[in-house]
């Protein structure tokens, strides 16, 4: 459907990382305090405001959280798309590194897509602390 080309790799890691994310941003939502939007309501709060007051501030942590996943997932879809239908890439070098027993390679390809994982998450956690400065983590607290 999407060929060979990089809208097949987009379309494979679109497909296997947007499913953490929505649920766990559906799951924020819900979680919700029913009396922060009964306050929003009793004060005659738009829905523009309730989202942006109540809901999203509510939401975020576990956006963040759907995201972290997503990315372990999107990494995951970027190797196996690579290995099976490219001529270029991380995953292409693994596997074809793989194939000719080329060992120092492989183990290469594979630090740099855990670096890549590892600084992803990391900007996130940098991100959520803009975002969020009301959380703390269990280091912070202690």
């Amino acid at each position: 459907m999407f060929g060979v080309g990089i809208s097949s790799k987009i379309a494979i890691i679109f497909t296997v990382a947007i499913f953490p994310i929505l649920l766990n941003a559906f799951v924020g939502i819900r979680s919700a305090s029913a009396d922060l939007l009964e306050v929003g309501a009793a004060f005659n709060c738009t829905r523009a405001q309730i989202f942006s007051k109540i809901l999203f501030p509510a939401a975020l942590p576990f956006v963040i959280v759907g995201l972290r996943l997503g990315i372990g997932r999107a990494l995951t879809g970027v190797v196996v798309s690579e290995l099976f239908g490219s001529t270029a890439g991380l995953g292409w070098l693994i596997g074809t590194a793989g194939q000719s027993f080329d060992t120092p390679t492989v183990l290469f390809g594979v630090l740099m897509f855990s670096v890549l994982g590892v600084a992803m998450v990391e900007a996130l956690k940098w991100i959520e602390r803009l975002l969020a400065p009301w959380r703390k983590t269990v280091q912070e607290v202690r």
